[in-house]
């Protein structure tokens, strides 16, 4: 089982500055620091969209899928996810620095997750 307490999926098409944006606000939560997978459904910016999440630390990675559309993106993210609590949110989000920290702490009182 995977020590990851929690993988953020982030559903991106082609909006590198956005997704940089977003990756910001994941860096500065005060929950410990995620996984984040960022699912590509299949930029054609793709170079500036990888290099944007190879940016952020060894916990994040990139998914390229064929372009589909958000839900398959969403779903792709989830199967690769390491983490016992996926979280979601897409590129154009800015999620506030205690998202992750709520999130965790409300699923823990209903679900069995490691401390």
């Amino acid at each position: 089982m995977s020590d990851v307490i929690v993988s953020v999926v982030v559903q991106t098409f082609n909006r590198p500055d956005e997704l940089r944006t977003c990756l910001a606000s994941l860096r500065s939560q005060t929950f410990d620091e995620p996984q984040e997978v960022v699912e590509d459904d299949n930029s054609p910016e793709l170079p500036d969209v990888g290099g944007v999440a190879a940016g952020t630390g060894a916990w994040c990675r990139v998914i390229r899928q064929a372009n589909a559309d958000a839900d398959a993106a969403r779903n792709s993210g989830v199967r690769k996810a390491r983490g016992h609590f996926v979280a979601f949110t897409d590129d154009d989000c800015k999620p506030k620095p205690e998202w992750l920290e709520a999130l965790v702490r409300a699923a823990r009182t209903t679900l069995v997750l490691p401390s």
